[in-house]
């Protein structure tokens, strides 16, 4: 089994996360992971510069090399700790109801379908068929949560 090293925490109050775009030589840095990856990638697309297959990996990956105590080996199989999946069910829950119990339209389910299927988290036989991301826990189900978001900042 592939095991590989990811952030530890979902914030990083030491500066931040930070990539720095070979291209164009713009530094982003966010203390925050679920938004500082789509700030890359967003910066990447704005300069019309290829955003390749795995990017996202590749900079999480660089990142830990240059950070290893701010990373730990992670088995991509495993699921977050049950209470820690508790926890995103309720803040989830919660955001829906703030919402009006509003969901989705279809192509924004569709545009996140779309990038979960070929993501190394995503386990789509898992839950009756119904996937499962093995980095939040969750199932397709919150694709449809209007004010959801992915923890690894891919939507």
């Amino acid at each position: 089994m592939l095991r590989r090293r990811s952030p530890t925490k979902p914030f990083h109050k030491n500066g931040g996360f930070t990539y720095v775009c070979p291209e164009t030589g713009t530094k982003i840095i966010d203390i925050y992971w679920h938004r500082f990856l789509p700030a890359v990638l967003e910066h990447r697309a704005a300069n019309k510069l290829e955003i390749p297959s795995g990017f996202d990996e590749q900079v999480e990956h660089n990142w830990c090399l240059e950070n290893p105590t701010m990373c730990k080996e992670r088995d991509p199989e495993a699921m977050p700790p049950i209470l820690e999946q508790a926890k995103g069910l309720m803040v989830e829950a919660a955001k829906f109801v703030a919402n009006g119990f509003s969901v989705a339209d279809d192509p924004t389910y569709q545009k996140r379908i779309k990038i979960c299927k070929p993501c190394r988290a995503w386990r789509g036989e898992r839950i009756l068929g119904f996937g499962r991301c093995s980095q939040c826990g969750c199932t397709r189900l919150k694709l449809w949560l209007p004010k959801s978001h992915c923890p690894l900042g891919k939507w």
